[in-house]
């Protein structure tokens, strides 16, 4: 059977750029279904690194457990919160599907213990994607702002600011910050308009792709 990754490109909606979606089986480095050690996180990781290589369009990196039964922490932390550390300074944005539930409580426990998040959802073999949610925990300011970007499904740290209750203590500096570490989690797209920038959650988008 083909292990190689699995690639599609399609429109933001509303914006006049694509995105790439790539997905990579990471059945491919199970050992009878099962992840385990630091030692094949890593090159887990690295094989990722090099497959993935330079993306030239913003990247929807998809990490599929699909036949994964067991994954180990050390393991989920070398492959999956390093891997997205790898990519920060690159158009991508990373997220995991079809996790078995052993395999989403151990990255939830994870996560929390680190005092993060990530995307989850369900992948269908034609490439649709459902149920979407998030793994881990954030930090309440982060959660304000994921919760009111989802209720405005796009929004830029300047129309944050200005419906924003504490709009006198928090300026959009703050907001703009805080949109940026969302961004940097895979939980919002960031979308030009002009000489500034909207944001989207990636979750929208997949939904619609």
């Amino acid at each position: 059977m083909s292990i190689a990754p699995r690639y599609g490109t399609f429109s933001l909606t509303g914006v006049n750029e694509d995105m790439k979606q790539v997905s990579f089986l990471m059945s491919k480095y199970a050992r009878s279904g099962v992840l385990a050690g630091r030692v094949d996180g890593d090159n887990a990781r690295h094989k990722l690194l090099s497959q993935l290589g330079a993306p030239d369009l913003p990247t929807i990196v998809v990490l599929d457990f699909s036949s994964v039964q067991l994954a180990t922490a050390s393991f989920l932390d070398e492959s999956v919160l390093k891997l997205r550390e790898d990519l920060s300074d690159r158009p991508v944005y990373l997220i995991v599907s079809n996790l078995l539930p052993a395999v989403e409580e151990e990255l939830d426990a994870l996560l929390y213990r680190a005092q993060d998040a990530f995307l989850a959802m369900k992948c269908g073999p034609d490439g649709s994607f459902s149920n979407a949610h998030l793994l881990g925990s954030l930090d309440p300011k982060l959660k304000d702002a994921y919760e009111r970007i989802k209720e405005k499904r796009e929004a830029s740290a300047t129309e944050l600011h200005s419906e924003s209750r504490d709009s006198e203590n928090i300026g959009p500096t703050a907001w703009n910050n805080r949109l940026n570490v969302l961004t940097s989690k895979g939980l919002l797209v960031e979308i030009p308009t002009g000489k500034s920038k909207k944001y989207k959650p990636l979750e929208e988008i997949l939904n619609g792709a």
